[in-house]
């Protein structure tokens, strides 16, 4: 069962595009990872564990990208 979720971001248009582009960003790596069949996680937790980490090192760049453009809000 696949469950695609959303957020309604409701931002101030150029000032909180970038913050927009990196969650959507976020949401949409998380999303990829929900939608793989079974196989794909048998074959990462059997021993294909640098493909697993590469997954777990996009989700954690654009969590680092989110956070910073959070941290920057209004710093211009």
């Amino acid at each position: 069962m696949s469950v695609h979720r959303t957020i309604e971001f409701i931002g101030n248009g150029e000032g909180t595009k970038d913050i927009e582009n990196s969650l959507n960003r976020l949401i949409d790596v998380i999303n990829e990872l929900g939608v793989k069949d079974r196989s794909h996680w048998a074959l990462g937790l059997k021993g294909v564990k640098h493909e697993m980490k590469a997954h777990a090192n996009e989700i954690l760049n654009c969590a680092k990208s989110f956070a910073y453009y959070l941290d920057n809000y209004g710093k211009e």
